[in-house]
């Protein structure tokens, strides 16, 4: 997920945390970094750190979370592929179907799947 992504959901997260919470600081939000944002109202700064929090992990990590990131490394490696052939922008979305574990080793041949296919559009 690139920075501006996730800046952006972050922002999401907070501007929904804020319309739940009454007691939410008051002032003006800001994006920043370490903390993730400030909030300033003139009198006293306060910094929110946004934190995902995934159950399930082991000493691996979760296994929802190594799923998405390679998903994310196929989509990049399929972006990357289509746009040494071609310069037309395209917005793709991908869903992923389940019927069998990716691995690591099926990045390449599965990016050049999905490049190929944009590439037919």
């Amino acid at each position: 997920m690139s920075n501006v992504a996730k800046k952006d959901r972050e922002r999401q997260n907070l501007e929904k945390v804020k319309s739940l919470y009454p007691k939410f600081p008051v002032g003006t939000i800001v994006a920043d970094e370490e903390p993730d944002f400030l909030i300033v109202n003139g009198k006293t700064n306060c910094g929110i750190e946004i934190v995902h929090y995934v159950r399930g992990q082991d000493k691996g990590g979760s296994p929802i979370r190594w799923r998405e990131e390679l998903h994310n490394k196929i989509v990049a490696a399929a972006k990357t592929k289509y746009e040494t052939q071609s310069n037309i922008p395209l917005c793709v979305h991908l869903h992923w179907l389940h019927h069998r574990e990716l691995l690591g080793s099926d990045i390449d041949w599965t990016s050049d799947e999905h490049s190929l296919r944009c590439g037919d559009l």
